[in-house]
Order: structure tokens, then C-alpha cells, then sequence
């Protein structure tokens, strides 16, 4: 028995640099593996991630911005070619108005309108003609109308009434304009503007208890003002 593990020594001893070599060689192949094994892996992980977020990115849609417009509804009236009410953006102003309705008749005067004023939901914009204008009226084709169906008569409409009482001056009902008819005892912008519109309709009063055939003017509103009114 030690005569053959002498002879195992032996070669042993003569090979082991042969050995080394083998077992390092060994070594260096499962490293080798081993890393290849991990690369692939850490690839393989690498790929799915990047799948994913081009995968998440697609889903995802942006959000849209939509753009809400405001609008705003306003009665065009008067020497216009196509009177009634139009919707405008929020920033429209007067001249806008007057473009949606058509444009200006022959007929129209704007030399006292104001054709860059902003408009305001419900607005009544009445474009007279050119025997209304005058040169005390200022801006008067404008008015401004409140939720309610007609316009309240205002304080500072009274007090130019008091004004006509009392400087005796009487009304030209078919040529006044909507700031003179105003003046009048118990005429407010509302009652002053269907006056104009029934003018438009159907011609000078012939009259002056025709008045009384406008919309909103009965008896009493009449023997208001008879004594300040004319044709």
C-alpha cells in the first residue's frame, strides 16, 4: 500500500503544475458561465423594462384641453339688415353685433353710437336712423337691460322728466330720439325704446293718441304726457 501511494505522490509531484492549470482553467470556465448567465439575465431585464415603458407611454393618452368659450346673447335692433338676438364671445363689442346682424341698413346713423363699447349679456343695441340723431344725444343707442322683461324706469330718467315739465318743451314723438323720449313723465328706456321700434314698424304717428297704440303706454301713461308731446 505505501509503495502505491509513493507512486501516486510521486506523479503527483512531477504533474502539478499540470494540474493547477486544469483546475484553474475549470475555475475560469464557471466564472465564465456564470457571468455570461448574469449579462443575459441583466439584458433580458433591461428589454422587459424598456417594453414596459414604451407600453405605459402608448396607453397614456394626454390629457385634451378644451378651450370653453364664454358667450353672450344680445338684441340687435333698429337700422340693421337682419334685427334679432345673436351669441358673441364674452369680448365681442358693438360693432361685433352689428356684423353678426348683417351690417347697416342706408338708413343708419352711428355718429352717436359707440362702435368699440364692450358688449354685456342681454344688451339692447338700437341703431337709429338718421332723422333720430341729434347732436344732444350721446351714445343713446346703447342700453343695458336687466333680467327682468322690460326696464325700469330710472331715477335720473324722473328727474330729466321734471326737467321737460318744467322748462314747457314739447316732445316731437316721430323725430325724438330714445334720451329725449326719456325725459317724458313716466317714460323709462323700456317704454322710450318701444316707441322707436313701433316708429320703425310703421311710420310717424299720425296722431297723438296713436301713442297709445304702443306696447306698454296705456290711458294713464298718455295723460302723463299729452301736454308735453307733439308731431
Amino acid at each position: 500500500m505505501d509503495f502505491y501511494f509513493a507512486l501516486i505522490f510521486d506523479y503527483l509531484k512531477k504533474n502539478i503544475l499540470t494540474f493547477i492549470v486544469i483546475i484553474l482553467s475549470i475555475l475560469n470556465l464557471i466564472i465564465g458561465l456564470n457571468f455570461k448567465k448574469l449579462d443575459n439575465t441583466s439584458s433580458a431585464i433591461k428589454e422587459t423594462l424598456s417594453n414596459s415603458e414604451e407600453l405605459i407611454s402608448n396607453t397614456i393618452e394626454e390629457p385634451q384641453v378644451t378651450e370653453s368659450k364664454e358667450t353672450i346673447r344680445v338684441d340687435v335692433k333698429g337700422m340693421v339688415k337682419k334685427a334679432g338676438v345673436y351669441e358673441l364671445a364674452k369680448n365681442s363689442i358693438v360693432n361685433d353685433a352689428i356684423k353678426k346682424a348683417g351690417g347697416l341698413t342706408s338708413k343708419a346713423d352711428t355718429t352717436n353710437v359707440n362702435l368699440s363699447r364692450s358688449l354685456t349679456n342681454e344688451m339692447v343695441i338700437y341703431i337709429p336712423k338718421k332723422e333720430e340723431v341729434t347732436k344732444s344725444t350721446i351714445n343713446d343707442a346703447l342700453v343695458d337691460k336687466s333680467n327682468s322683461v322690460g326696464f325700469e324706469d330710472s331715477p335720473s330718467s324722473n328727474a330729466t322728466s321734471n326737467e321737460a315739465t318744467n322748462t314747457n318743451t314739447k316732445i316731437n314723438i316721430n323725430t325724438a330720439t330714445l334720451t329725449e323720449l326719456t325725459t317724458l313723465s313716466g317714460i323709462g328706456e323700456s317704454k322710450a325704446q318701444a316707441i322707436l321700434e313701433y316708429r320703425t314698424k310703421n311710420g310717424n304717428f299720425k296722431t297723438l293718441e296713436d301713442l297709445k297704440k304702443v306696447s306698454g303706454i296705456g290711458e294713464a301713461a298718455y295723460e302723463k304726457i299729452k301736454d308735453n308731446i307733439c308731431i
